[in-house]
């Protein structure tokens, strides 16, 4: 399972419509890989979670996937379509 799969699998237990949701992932020259999730905006609150804490747990699960295979730097990037 790649990274962004990882990431899409996770949103999408959380979101009421996963029609909404677009997952793209890129790599940068300096090496880190950017993963960008669009949501609607009833769902961003629902990822965003009370005081970021849902976001910050997403990513801290991404970047230790990340850890175990390549060891890259990942920036989890949410925002509304």
């Amino acid at each position: 399972m790649s990274l962004k799969e990882l990431a899409e699998f996770i949103i999408k237990s959380l979101i009421k419509n996963s029609n909404n949701l677009v997952v793209t992932e890129q790599e940068l020259e300096d090496g880190t890989i950017e993963i960008n999730i669009q949501v609607n905006e009833e769902d961003l609150k629902r990822i965003i979670g009370k005081d970021g804490r849902t976001i910050q747990s997403i990513r801290t699960l991404i970047q230790e996937a990340s850890t175990l295979r390549d060891n890259k730097y990942i920036k989890v990037e949410v925002n509304k379509i």
